[in-house]
């Protein structure tokens, strides 16, 4: 699993995508936009682009990670294989089409510890695409279609509900950059301390002792999900982001 979320990372990297969350065996991915016209580094100009870049990292995730040999048993000679499926959303603000706002909260403060979290539309459609894409496919919105259909060719997911989820086939001519790096982030001493916020209590101890492999654990436990219904985590309109701020801090 480590070389094959390494091959991930460096395909995402050089397309410009910033890995924000690890949850299990599945990555969470952005590629930022900034509107502004003073685009610094890391972000892309304008919503077109972002998509473009993002639909193209899937592609070739999709297809040079599909069916990856992952491990060849020496006694039986059978070689187990890894694939993966992606969902593609956008949000480019709240004007009709644009796909509406994603919101990062830092939220918790529990036992010193905190959470990063998106949330919004964009996480909605990233959320429904990802399961109507089968092993080896990659699934965009509706939204993020208008974006890339002029580069593409794609069919209606199945079991969709005409919610306009299309399947890419092709890409085509995107002109993407595929040789991107992000910015590098120099950790001191207090950049540490504030990063120790987001990692494990059973993992920090060895991060501080220099060990940095073969640092997760294997236990048995109870997995329990919760429908927190009423909680607004997406900023907008009729959320304000210290309303919305509150909302996390309570589920934490």
């Amino acid at each position: 699993m480590n070389r094959y979320l390494t091959e991930m990372i460096t395909t995402i990297a050089r397309h410009g995508g910033d890995v924000v969350k690890f949850a299990g065996d599945a990555l969470l991915v952005v590629f930022p936009i900034d509107t502004t016209g003073e685009t610094t580094g890391g972000a892309f100009p304008d919503a077109k682009t972002a998509a473009l870049q993002a639909t193209s990292c899937a592609v070739a995730l999709a297809t040079n990670l599909h069916n990856w040999a992952a491990h060849k048993d020496e006694v039986t000679g059978e070689t187990y294989t890894l694939s993966l499926h992606i969902g593609v959303g956008v949000g480019a603000g709240d004007a009709p089409g644009a796909g509406g706002t994603l919101t990062a909260l830092h939220v918790g403060g529990v036992q010193g510890l905190w959470e990063f979290v998106l949330a919004g539309p964009p996480m909605v459609q990233v959320n429904a695409a990802e399961p109507l894409a089968t092993s080896g496919e990659v699934c965009v919105s509706a939204e993020a279609w208008q974006l890339v259909k002029p580069h593409a060719t794609g069919h209606a997911a199945p079991d969709d509900d005409d919610r306009g989820f299309i399947i890419i086939d092709t890409l085509t001519d995107t002109g993407v950059n595929t040789s991107m790096s992000l910015p590098s982030l120099k950790v001191n001493r207090d950049i540490a301390t504030l990063m120790k916020r987001y990692v494990p209590d059973t993992v920090a101890p060895k991060l501080e002792a220099g060990i940095d492999t073969h640092i997760a654990e294997l236990h048995m436990v109870s997995v329990l999900f919760i429908n927190c219904q009423g909680v607004h985590l997406a900023a907008g309109p009729d959320s304000p982001l210290d309303v919305v701020s509150k909302d996390g801090k309570r589920i934490m």
